[in-house]
């Protein structure tokens, strides 16, 4: 039954924290294939109810690449979240996840690639611009990572950041040297 369905996505995504996803995150994963096989079940069933389904089944694969992300499996993480960008190359959340695994995976001119996606979607999202500076930061380019850390702050109503310019530029020297 639908409420079924909704409940085993919901207990097993780390969006709803709960116990199975705070704790556990195998019983978290189990959960959310569990409604992702109910989810199946339904389609077949009821047609009718599309949007719905589509919903649920972004949500558990959304909440089954963060599972997998949060524990530094990427290549898994990729699975799910790829998944949802077949359907929706637009979801902004996916590309942000993919984004990330890929970092993981340090496969950095893709994930730059996939965050700048996320930025023609969103341009002021904050996480993707925090990850791009990362990795400006990590090739030396000390001034695309100031570039986006300053966008950074001006969004967060220009409160200063944790990271200046110059332990930006402290960092890159003692990294170098």
């Amino acid at each position: 039954d639908p409420e079924t369905m909704t409940t085993a996505i919901a207990r097993g995504n780390p969006a709803w924290p709960t116990r199975e996803t705070v704790q556990d995150y195998a019983a978290a994963a189990a959960s959310l294939k569990r409604g992702l096989e109910r989810l199946d079940r339904e389609r077949r069933e009821a047609p009718q109810g599309a949007a719905y389904h589509d919903f649920l089944e972004r949500m558990a694969h959304l909440g089954l690449g963060w599972l997998h992300a949060n524990q530094a499996q990427h290549t898994e993480a990729l699975v799910h979240f790829e998944n949802i960008l077949e359907h929706r190359p637009d979801d902004l959340l996916a590309n942000l996840g993919r984004g990330n695994s890929l970092m993981g995976l340090q496969r950095m001119a893709e994930a730059e690639q996939q965050l700048s996606r996320v930025l023609q979607i969103d341009p002021n999202n904050p996480y993707a611009r925090a990850e791009l500076g990362s990795i400006y930061l990590s090739r030396g380019d000390i001034e695309h990572t100031a570039q986006n850390c300053t966008t950074i702050s001006y969004l967060r109503g220009n409160r200063p950041l944790p990271i200046s310019t110059a332990r930006l530029t402290a960092g890159r020297v003692s990294r170098v040297g």
